[in-house]
């Protein structure tokens, strides 16, 4: 009886993996793709993303990891890019998200306010405070 060699498991994505990578929002409209990754000083885990809203744009919003909704997968060898970044909240509410600090650091302070800004602006009650 012979066994079929056995595939060894993908390596996990790690956060160098996401620069570059396109992100939608929970619509399925673009937001932008991934400029920066930001991890947290004391574990070095992933903590937010800065997302860069157009090639040509200077305009740039900083998403905390709590609204990413799903993570790319694996690229596959036909194509070029993994299938993108999904979130939780709805692109209009991203691209409307905070700037990214011009230090280029985040601490846990600034972390929990960004978390907290997204979690108003997604409000079921309708009011946000995305700017298209």
């Amino acid at each position: 009886m012979s066994t079929a060699p056995s595939k060894s498991p993908a390596p996990p994505l790690r956060p160098a993996d996401l620069e570059g990578v396109t992100v939608h929002g929970a619509d399925g409209v673009v937001v932008g793709r991934v400029r920066d990754i930001y991890l947290r000083d004391a574990t070095g885990e992933f903590a937010a993303l800065a997302v860069i809203r157009r090639q040509l744009s200077s305009r740039t919003v900083l998403l905390p990891a709590t609204v990413i909704a799903a993570l790319p997968r694996e690229p596959d060898r036909e194509r070029a890019e993994p299938d993108g970044l999904h979130l939780s909240i709805p692109a209009a509410i991203a691209r409307g998200g905070p700037c990214p600090p011009a230090t280029g650091h985040v601490g846990a302070a600034e972390l929990r306010e960004l978390e907290q800004w997204y979690a108003r602006a997604a409000r079921p009650d309708g009011a946000t405070h995305a700017a298209s």
